[in-house]
């Protein structure tokens, strides 16, 4: 009775292969190495179980972090930009209304420090708090960093919500 069910069949494993990775993954897998090699000068230290040390991952948090800051400090120059290139429209075109310069010239100093002043608006304490939130959970849970994803997702959410608030005041303008 239990005789057939104690025969083993070979189990039979093919090594064909038909997973391809696309270009632009591998590049930033490549992207993201070079990257962790810039960042960190000593060569990279597991504890005896397997995870990386603190000073790795504080490495690793700093190079994503600096990532963010330049992403945004682009978005940055870019709003500047645009926000040049309005005022040198109006400028042109307030000179062609016929506008005395003198009066022209006020209008145009005013509106670059009612610019100037939304620009140099210190950050949310929102986004301070949420900052805080997670390099504490980062440091709380050093061996554990994947558990602090509610807290990147909050950062993330927050500083993206400030951003497209901070284009939106700027169009309002």
């Amino acid at each position: 009775m239990g005789a057939k069910q104690s025969l083993e069949t070979p189990l039979t494993i093919y090594n064909e292969s038909n997973i391809r990775f696309s270009r632009g993954l591998v590049e930033k897998l490549q992207r993201e190495r070079e990257r962790a090699k810039h960042a960190k000068q000593e060569p990279t230290t597991y504890s005896g179980d397997g995870k990386v040390l603190n000073e790795e991952l504080e490495n690793i948090i700093k190079v994503r972090v600096d990532d963010e800051l330049k992403r945004i400090r682009e978005r940055e120059d870019e709003v500047a930009q645009r926000v040049q290139e309005e005022l040198f429209r109006q400028k042109i075109s307030l000179t062609d209304s016929g506008a005395s310069s003198a009066s022209t010239e006020h209008d145009i100093n005013e509106l670059i420090e009612r610019i100037e002043r939304k620009y140099k608006s210190s950050v949310s304490s929102e986004i301070i708090e949420q900052q805080r939130a997670v390099i504490s959970c980062y440091k709380n849970n050093s061996s554990r960093t994947l558990d602090c994803w509610e807290e990147v997702q909050k950062f993330k959410r927050v500083t993206r919500d400030a951003a497209q608030e901070s284009i939106a005041s700027l169009n309002r303008s």
